[in-house]
């Protein structure tokens, strides 16, 4: 019997800590890619996706690349040379941070990379990798339209200490060693919130003091949204992307900006934060995981039989997938592997399984993964009364065929 979509309303969340912030709205994630320096032989190209590149000027600074900010003024048209928008008329560029986001365009990112600071290119988008079926309201765009951008690149910003202009400022505050952490990879860490002169934030954490082990989640988290190992409880925190790429075991991190703009101008009177503090993030990496098969510390072993090379799933988004599980013997326990519609679920709100949840993330689109779950994160002693051919304390395995990614802006 296929019971997969029933399977998947079932196992809640054991118990919530929501930790809600609001995120810096003039700061937009971009989905990123290794940027790659820009072949001068040709002042046009034409990407395989459909993106075209038009050189107007080649830059001679600083390479755009993954983990870093850069600084830009652009212009939106349509294809026709409608201007929807022109950052000029602004008195600053605008700053943005590179890094993954799914809510950021393709083509934008594709745009991009490799850029250099003094260049100026025009990117043209197909609609599917542009705002795809939502464009926003004001700029009249139609779903699903291309889109013309000229970009100026102006600056660019790296590690080990930048300052940004939206207030914000990240320190290394201790070197690691080894293996720097890309997207893919699984990042242990402790974390420490802060608002005030170095007062613990109330309604905050301390991972040391909640926890008897590091949290652990998948690069990337761009939502900031990730569980604790054993899906007992769940944060917000905003900006976590940007502390944890390319950082090494062993190494410190943390970001200091004004709670105005991560709380709201009026502060929060309810928890005693006041606007004008300063608001704190400190990141302690212990451990790195990479490769195609991980042993998480929950006990999920991941094994990536395809790596895909679409968007990651990670918390927030909808996932779209085929997928069959079984118990050690071969005994099917569910599957929708031969339906005619894939399964879809949120990965965040959804009451799924902790261990499909927690496993998925990560799998990138067009991979396939299998999961093998202990009891802990699965059934564990008492198996719902729809699964009654699941015996207790059973470890359940699972094959996952990615196919999508959905920022839940553009679910249907």
């Amino acid at each position: 019997m296929n019971t997969f979509p029933r399977y998947f309303s079932r196992n809640p969340w054991l118990s919530t800590l929501v930790m809600a912030t609001s995120i810096l709205s003039a700061a937009v994630l971009c989905r990123a890619q290794e940027a790659e320096p820009i072949p001068t032989e040709s002042k046009t190209r034409t990407l395989d996706s459909g993106v075209i590149i038009e050189e107007l000027k080649l830059g001679n600074g600083a390479l755009i690349e993954l983990g870093g900010w850069t600084s830009l003024h652009y212009k939106v048209m349509t294809l026709e040379g409608e201007l929807i928008l022109d950052t000029r008329t602004r008195a600053n560029p605008m700053e943005y941070e590179i890094f993954y986001s799914p809510a950021m365009m393709d083509g934008w990112v594709q745009g991009l990379a490799g850029m250099r600071v003094g260049g100026m290119r025009r990117v043209t988008v197909p609609g599917h990798l542009a705002y795809r079926n939502d464009p926003p309201r004001h700029t009249l765009l139609k779903p699903g339209q291309t889109v013309v951008f000229e970009f100026e690149c102006m600056s660019v910003t790296t590690w080990p200490n930048p300052a940004l202009s939206n207030g914000m400022k990240l320190r290394r505050l201790r070197d690691g060693k080894g293996h720097a952490a890309k997207y893919g990879d699984w990042v242990s860490f402790h974390i420490k919130v802060f608002a005030g002169e170095g007062e613990t934030y109330r309604a905050g954490l301390d991972s040391q003091a909640k926890a008897s082990e590091p949290i652990q989640v998948a690069l990337p988290c761009p939502n900031g949204v990730f569980t604790g190992s054993s899906a007992g409880f769940r944060y917000n925190i905003p900006y976590l992307d940007m502390l944890l790429y390319g950082i090494k075991d062993g190494e410190r991190r943390d970001a200091t900006f004004p709670t105005s703009r991560m709380i709201g101008p009026m502060g929060d009177p309810r928890l005693g934060i006041r606007a004008d503090e300063p608001f704190s993030i400190e990141i302690e990496c212990v451990g790195i995981e990479s490769g195609t098969e991980i042993t998480l510390q929950n006990g999920i072993l991941i094994q990536d039989l395809t790596v895909g090379n679409g968007r990651y799933a990670h918390m927030g988004e909808y996932a779209v997938f085929y997928a069959r599980g079984t118990l050690e013997d071969g005994t099917l326990v569910e599957s929708n592997w031969d339906d005619d519609e894939p399964a879809k679920i949120r990965l965040y709100h959804s009451n799924v399984v902790s261990g499909f949840r927690f496993g998925i993330q990560g799998m990138r689109v067009g991979g396939v993964r299998r999961l093998t779950i202990p009891p802990s994160m699965a059934f564990g002693s008492s198996p719902p009364d729809s699964f009654s051919h699941v015996p207790p304390n059973a470890t359940l395995y699972y094959e996952i065929r990615l196919l999508d990614v959905v920022f839940p802006q553009n679910a249907p």
